[in-house]
């Protein structure tokens, strides 16, 4: 799951507000967006990055559900891939075992 409470904290720290920001030419889709937890594109988090003068990491973070931790370490298929690959791939046993040494 995407959560946006690093970018919270920067505009905090720049003193920098949302109403600010939409004077510099973020739209309100866009603040909408992130305040809602919503997905946002890499064009609008470059944006962000330009006028804030930040990396992404100071904008999005990423947090595992229980869902997504259970997905990961019991080696199911993803939800979103299931009818794609009836067994799993390379890739998702690299991660099994990257989860297990955790």
């Amino acid at each position: 799951m995407i959560s946006y409470e690093p970018f919270y904290e920067t505009i905090k720290r720049k003193g920098v507000s949302l109403y600010l920001l939409q004077h510099m030419g973020v739209n309100s889709r866009l603040s909408n967006s992130i305040r809602n937890d919503r997905n946002i594109n890499t064009s609008s988090i470059n944006k962000l990055c330009l006028l804030l003068n930040c990396s992404p990491n100071d904008i999005v973070r990423i947090k595992r559900t229980e869902d997504e931790i259970k997905i990961l370490k019991e080696g199911i298929i993803p939800p979103y891939r299931q009818g794609l690959h009836s067994k799993p791939l390379p890739s998702d046993l690299k991660l099994k075992e990257i989860m297990n040494n955790m």
